[in-house]
């Protein structure tokens, strides 16, 4: 079964221009790679945060105030947010190519409509669905050798954050 590469929205202006890509991996730990390069100066743990939330929370934009509430539970909102604002710089610093992939703004952040981005976790959900959607067993068995595939192990291992446990145990 291939997987395709997993696009925020459809894009319609693929041509001969070139396409940055981000491919991602939740299992088995964090790993970022932009371009065949692996991106590891994001290898902070509030970088993996950040990144591995709005992944798993990529369906729609999320309100800045959600997010810093989420990273820094026990943090008053002020100091959240200031929090969160200083994690977008520097991040912004350690990789200025987020840009490509990300819609920041004053109250809400999102992924680019038509960013490239490879996730194995959105793979290995469809690899799920389409088991479940398939007519033959052949084409299960195969959806199924593609989701036990990109399975490497347990999202973020070693991270313990509430809504991690919630999303590895359904996982």
């Amino acid at each position: 079964v291939a997987v395709s590469v997993f696009h925020v929205a459809d894009v319609s202006h693929r041509g001969a221009s070139l396409v940055s890509r981000l491919t991602i991996q939740l299992f088995g730990g964090f790993r970022l790679i932009y371009e065949e390069q692996e991106m590891q100066m994001l290898y902070t743990e509030r970088f993996m945060l950040l990144l591995s939330y709005l992944l798993l929370h990529s369906r729609h934009n999320l309100a800045r105030k959600q997010i810093a509430f989420t990273l820094w539970p026990d943090t008053p909102e002020d100091q959240a947010r200031t929090n969160l604002r200083n994690l977008f710089h520097h991040l912004k610093r350690a990789f200025p190519q987020i840009d490509l992939f990300l819609d920041i703004d004053g109250q809400f952040v999102g992924w680019k409509s038509g960013a490239e981005i490879d996730l194995d976790v959105w793979q290995f959900n469809e690899s799920l669905a389409l088991a479940n959607s398939t007519q033959t067993d052949v084409e299960q068995i195969q959806a199924l050798q593609a989701a036990i595939h990109l399975y490497r192990g347990e999202l973020l291992p070693g991270l313990y954050q509430d809504w991690i446990l919630a999303y590895r145990e359904e996982l």
